[in-house]
């Protein structure tokens, strides 16, 4: 299952560093254990402004990034046609 979740999200999101056009913003809220990354994903949109909490695998976060109150952008990969 936890291949099936990386594989998700490797194929659809994108983390950047800085802000690009279309980017949503995201926080890391904790590490969790060895291998996964918890963030909220769209800061300041919907669920009460809170954004949503996803856990993420760790390796879709760079090193740099996986600390608490990091905050990164993400868009959405277009799928080739």
């Amino acid at each position: 299952m936890g291949n099936l979740i990386q594989a998700l999200v490797e194929s659809y999101f994108q983390v950047h560093r800085t802000h690009v056009d279309g980017a949503v913003e995201a926080r890391v809220i904790a590490v969790v254990g060895t291998d996964a990354i918890r963030v909220i994903v769209g800061v300041g949109v919907g669920q009460l402004d809170s954004g949503s909490q996803q856990t993420w695998p760790l390796n879709d976060v760079p090193r740099d990034l996986r600390r608490p109150n990091a905050t990164f952008w993400v868009t959405v990969k277009t799928p080739p046609r």
